[in-house]
């Protein structure tokens, strides 16, 4: 019988082969070690993927619509500003979005 210091308790399992299997405490906790960040990570990955919340679509600053091809650069957008209605105006300043177009720009 092998020593029991220093947890090198060695169990014996039969097998259906009639064979001896034996697996010390060491090797099943070491096993158990490994496997078991990879599940708690696998366990927050799902979290975060339940968490997940899509972005709101971006808008044009001229004109506010979200199709509107001036959601990628105001020189695309053919429709009017929605502060003061002019075609050929820049939009809203994106640094001071609640402000209207000719007030944030000055």
């Amino acid at each position: 019988m092998p020593s029991t210091s220093s947890l090198e308790f060695v169990f014996h399992a039969q097998s259906s082969g009639g064979a001896t299997h034996s697996t010390s405490i060491r090797q099943v906790a070491l096993q158990h070690h490994i496997n078991q960040p990879i599940q708690e990570r696998s366990l927050k990955r799902r979290r975060m993927e339940d968490t997940i919340q899509l972005r709101k679509q971006r808008t044009c600053r001229k004109c506010a619509q979200s199709g509107c091809p001036g959601a990628g650069r105001v020189g695309y957008c053919s429709n009017p500003c929605q502060d003061c209605g002019d075609k050929e105006c820049r939009g809203r300043n994106p640094k001071r979005p609640k402000q209207q177009c000719k007030v944030a720009w000055d």
